[in-house]
C-alpha cells in the first residue's frame, strides 16, 4: 500500500444486538496507523444484522479497487452460508474480492 500510496479502509460490522458504545473507531485507526507505520488507514464500523447489505453499501459509498474479507465466527450456520454470501457480494459490488478464512473457522 505504501509503494502505491493506497488508502486502506477497514470495516467492522457489529450485529445490532450488541452495545458498541465503548467502541472507538478513531482509536482503532490510530493503533493500526501506528502498528503499520502508515497514516492512510481508516477504520469504519457499522451496526447491521445483514453483512452482505452493509458491505455493499460501504462499497457503493467508498468505491474501493479491491475488497478483502476476513470473517471470524464459531457459528457453524454462518460457515455454511459464507460461500454463498461472498458469491452474492461478488455479483452485487462489482469489485474483486479476496476472502480469508481465519483459524477460528
Amino acid at each position: 500500500a505504501k509503494i502505491y500510496g493506497a488508502q486502506i479502509r477497514f470495516l467492522h460490522i457489529f450485529p445490532e444486538v450488541i452495545n458498541a458504545s465503548n467502541f472507538s473507531p478513531e482509536l482503532i485507526a490510530q493503533d493500526l496507523q501506528r502498528s503499520f507505520n502508515y497514516k492512510a488507514i481508516t477504520f469504519d464500523a457499522v451496526m447491521s444484522n445483514n453483512p452482505e447489505s452493509a458491505i455493499a453499501e460501504f462499497v457503493a459509498a467508498h468505491h474501493p479497487d479491491l475488497l478483502a474479507i476476513l470473517s471470524h465466527t464459531r457459528d457453524s450456520t454462518y460457515r455454511v452460508l459464507r460461500k454463498s454470501i461472498i458469491n452474492g457480494l461478488a455479483a452485487k459490488v462489482g469489485v474483486p474480492i479476496l476472502a480469508f478464512k481465519t483459524d477460528a473457522d
